[in-house]
């Protein structure tokens, strides 16, 4: 019943984030928001099979309408955060600082209006209607037995990318190894014991890290090609270059990083 307890505690705290994101004077409590969610998220997956079915569609469902509308509003904010970190033009900076701040401004709009609205308030409350009848018996031998599993499986996938894998597949891989981490530490949590796995991928933060950093740049990328009119030619190609170069680099850095764990493990 641990497992029980772990997912109705976490939905009730969903709810009190919720209650926070009233004035969003916070960029951190929307990304709080975000990883409770897809916590449940990763949990409803890799428990799927404890769960009625029918609940399960529905749960996967509901969350997947709650996040939605927080997506564009978070990338929005870190785009702002990291902005002054880019190598560019003071110019180039400058004019897309402002349109960040412009689409900024109507997507916070629009996910504040979403947020207050009457279904999404029906939907968060759904959601806690769902796991207040959950009864997930699944003891710490068992769960240790699904996340292996998992684990096996992830292990296989992750190494069959390259550097010729498109960027779709690899931000498909990505939510798959986020599925994986968050599976070892509700598992940890809940059983208050360190799992160990023969891939030993949860140790490796930084293939999280990297895979995030590939598809950060891809989303800017699209980005800026949406705004390459208002940026003009100088700007929209001064980015675009800088944005390819940056996932190029990373895609290296992510592949010498899969040469290395492959060595350690073999």
């Amino acid at each position: 019943m641990k497992l029980t307890k772990y997912v109705k505690d976490e939905v009730a705290k969903i709810n009190k984030v919720y209650h926070k994101l009233e004035k969003y004077d916070d960029i951190e409590t929307l990304h709080k928001y975000r990883i409770k969610l897809r916590k449940i998220q990763a949990f409803t997956k890799i428990y799927s099979k404890k769960i009625d079915e029918k609940n399960f569609i529905t749960l996967s469902k509901l969350i997947k309408i709650t996040i939605s509308p927080t997506s564009k509003l978070r990338d929005l904010d870190v785009f702002l955060s990291d902005i002054s970190s880019m190598k560019c033009s003071l110019q180039t900076i400058n004019n897309l600082h402002i349109i960040i701040k412009q689409e900024r401004s109507k997507a916070l709009k629009k996910f504040l209006h979403i947020k207050n609205s009457h279904d999404y308030k029906k939907n968060l409350k759904q959601l806690q209607t769902l796991v207040d009848d959950y009864k997930i018996i699944i003891d710490q031998k068992a769960s240790a037995k699904i996340i292996k599993k998992l684990d096996t499986k992830m292990n296989k996938e992750f190494h069959h990318i390259n550097m010729n894998s498109s960027l779709e597949d690899l931000h498909a891989i990505r939510k798959k190894f986020k599925t994986l981490r968050y599976g070892i530490d509700i598992h940890n949590k809940c059983f208050k014991s360190n799992i160990k796995l023969s891939s030993q991928l949860h140790d490796l933060k930084t293939l999280q890290d990297l895979f995030g950093a590939i598809q950060d740049n891809n989303i800017r990328l699209k980005f800026v090609t949406k705004a390459k009119n208002i940026l003009k030619e100088e700007g929209y190609s001064e980015l675009k270059n800088y944005f390819e170069k940056n996932i190029y680099n990373v895609k290296k850095n992510l592949f010498k990083s899969v040469e290395s764990f492959t060595k350690k493990i073999s």
